[in-house]
């Protein structure tokens, strides 16, 4: 064989074997992520997308995970945080209402509550600091 032809072989053996790595790491790119199929990921992406330009997109629940098996905890259903879901945070806080409750009627965990609510920056601090950085 001449060195050309298999320089070709041996290139184009090289490029299957990329090929096959990167659609196995394409197939597993879904469940690496915490979603249950391609499905909800290409979901997750197109909210992301519509949020990205300014589009109003109202909750999206991903379908909770199948059940667990024996002795693993099942996952709650992924919620994606909409803007329309940071304004009724941020509005139902300064109606008064607990994290508990705001989180509860959104449909949220209190820590992700309670996140929106700092990034808003309606989070009271409880006591003076005891060593205060100096600038």
């Amino acid at each position: 064989m001449e060195p050309t032809l298999a320089n070709l072989k041996k290139a184009r053996q090289r490029l299957l074997d990329t090929e096959k790595a990167f659609y196995e790491k394409m197939l597993s790119l879904p469940k690496r992520e915490g979603f249950k199929n391609a499905a909800e990921l290409i979901e997750a992406l197109q909210l992301a997308e519509a949020r990205k330009s300014g589009k109003s997109v109202a909750a999206v629940q991903v379908p909770p995970a199948e059940p667990a098996a024996a002795g693993k905890k099942a996952r709650k259903a992924r919620v994606f945080i909409t803007d329309e879901i940071r304004k009724k945070v941020i509005s139902m806080t300064k109606e008064g209402k607990t994290l508990d409750a705001v989180a509860a009627a959104v449909g949220i965990s209190t820590s992700t509550a309670q996140s929106i609510k700092e990034k808003a920056n309606l989070v009271e601090r409880r006591g003076k600091q005891k060593n205060p950085k100096k600038k």
